[in-house]
């Protein structure tokens, strides 16, 4: 018999920002979504008698890293990001993933671009840099 598997689609994934953490308002039309991307530094912690000239790490701080998006073009949403990274405010973001797992974080819009092609369909995209720990749930 065949094994089965445990994976899931991406299909039915929301995105939503909140100014206060509460309330969640769905950007539209969101075809691609990057969840926060974690990482940690490390320092460098060799000495003169560091086993078998190894070079020795200690962990360091951790990064929340940025969340990625991109939307078809629709007015309400595009205005509403436009307005938010001019406002240079930090606000909450949720990705909510089809088994309804989430990634909730704070951050800052830092990039927000606009495609136009001859042939094809308007979008945007958008990153947001993770202020602070995220939490998955």
């Amino acid at each position: 018999m065949p094994t089965t598997t445990a994976a899931i689609i991406g299909a039915g994934t929301t995105l939503g920002i909140s100014p206060d953490g509460t309330t969640y308002t769905t950007i539209g039309e969101v075809y691609d979504v990057k969840p926060p991307h974690v990482s940690m530094s490390h320092v460098e912690a060799t000495h003169y008698t560091s086993p078998a000239f190894y070079k020795e790490y200690l962990a360091g701080w951790l990064d929340g890293g940025e969340i990625e998006f991109a939307l078809n073009y629709v007015t309400a949403s595009y205005a509403t990001l436009k307005t938010d990274i001019d406002a240079r405010t930090a606000y909450h973001f949720k990705v909510t993933l089809p088994d309804t797992h989430t990634w909730i974080a704070t951050g800052f819009l830092t990039d927000f671009s606009t495609d136009v092609p001859n042939q094809g369909k308007v979008d945007a995209k958008v990153k947001i840099k993770v202020t602070g720990q995220p939490a998955y749930a």
